[in-house]
């Protein structure tokens, strides 16, 4: 009679190593994800929608995704006469002028500003914690 097969190596009492993968980067960390989702419930409290940022750009919504804040913003001329600069400073002023943004920053989420023109046409930046130069 055969003996039954060992259905584990590891020595009694020992922890059984597995493989796993780790996240690529901190933003996927459960708590980037946290605080990513903690943000947006306190910005959804403080701020009434759509909030105007200045003359030519209205936020309309935000909302997490893992680790990423993203808010969308509607733009009243089209995004492509500001320049590619000139929308990451518009997306730096104001994620790292909302408090709770910024805390969320400093704890591995990113922001993502995805700006919708007249025609459709939609550009994306994103911000993260050492754009803010805290």
């Amino acid at each position: 009679m055969r003996d039954p097969p060992k259905l584990s190596s590891t020595p009694p009492g020992a922890k059984p190593i597995f493989a796993r993968s780790e996240p690529t980067t901190t933003a996927d960390s459960s708590e980037a994800r946290n605080a990513a989702r903690s943000a947006v419930g306190e910005i959804i409290r403080q701020v009434r929608f759509p909030q105007r940022v200045d003359r030519a750009i209205t936020m309309v919504s935000v909302s997490a995704y893992g680790s990423q804040i993203v808010a969308s913003y509607r733009a009243a001329i089209p995004t492509n006469s500001f320049g590619g600069n000139e929308l990451k400073r518009l997306a730096v002023e104001t994620a790292c002028g909302l408090p709770d943004m910024v805390s969320a920053l400093n704890r591995g989420a990113t922001h993502k500003a995805r700006y919708t023109d007249p025609d459709g046409a939609v550009s994306e930046v994103v911000v993260a914690a050492q754009d803010c130069g805290y």
